[in-house]
């Protein structure tokens, strides 16, 4: 068989691109491989399959065996929960690449729980000016600071785009009400509590969250949602006194 083309020929470009696209697609097989969660001694069946044993056999040295199986080790769940409305974005489907397990489910404060005790709530550039301008980011981080030691607000960028929140030449000197950078400032003075997250996109977002989870429990969502509920009623006649001039 003899294969005969052109130097810088279409045909030559469409057998190159051919053969970069193969063995990219061989990569993420391998990739996908070290990070499945099925276990490769299971030969593709199940934990539940591997261990059904008929123990009403005629060979009375299957009893015996049995009792010797060894105890199967438990993994790490590794486990975040995310707010239903997230599942618009990337960043789900980026963390379960990454190893972690996502648990949806509609939260009532924050939009990730890490651990019992580190909620996130996360804004893209656009939707942290918009919230700060009408008041609703003081509202959930309030509502953060109330039910969780460690609130984080993460602010995630777009990779297209420059990673900075202002220009150097828009930034002053002096707090003033309506600059960016300002407007943090005072948000984080008067929640001490509330640590910022900046991440360049949402892989930089999955990777932060996986070293955050290393050694850590995994969050209740259940319980979290039913202690925001206790909170919230026990809080709305304080809101509103502060609402009353």
């Amino acid at each position: 068989v003899y294969w005969t083309v052109y130097e810088d020929s279409v045909e030559s470009k469409i057998f190159s691109v051919a053969g970069e696209r193969e063995a990219a697609a061989f990569e993420k097989l391998i990739r996908q491989k070290s990070i499945m969660v099925v276990l490769p001694n299971q030969d593709g069946k199940s934990i539940e399959d591997k261990d059904t044993v008929s123990v009403s056999s005629a060979n009375p040295l299957v009893a015996p065996t049995l009792s010797k199986a060894r105890p199967l080790q438990t993994t790490v769940r590794n486990m975040v929960a995310v707010d239903n409305r997230e599942f618009r974005s990337i960043l789900p489907g980026v963390l379960h690449s990454k190893g972690l397990e996502i648990h949806p489910i509609k939260l009532d404060v924050g939009d990730y729980l890490l651990t019992p005790d580190l909620c996130v709530e996360r804004k893209s550039l656009t939707d942290l000016i918009g919230s700060l301008n009408s008041g609703r980011l003081h509202n959930q981080v309030e509502a953060m600071c109330r039910n969780y030691r460690n609130p984080v607000l993460l602010i995630e960028f777009d990779q297209d785009k420059t990673f900075s929140l202002q220009a150097p030449s828009d930034i002053g000197s002096e707090i003033t009400p309506n600059n960016l950078i300002s407007k943090l400032v005072l948000l984080t003075n008067h929640f001490p509590r509330l640590r910022l997250f900046w991440c360049r996109s949402s892989y930089a977002t999955a990777d932060l969250f996986k070293s955050v989870k290393e050694n850590q429990p995994d969050p209740d969502p259940q319980q979290a949602n039913k202690a925001a509920g206790v909170e919230s009623e026990s809080n709305m006649a304080q809101d509103m006194l502060r609402k009353i001039p």
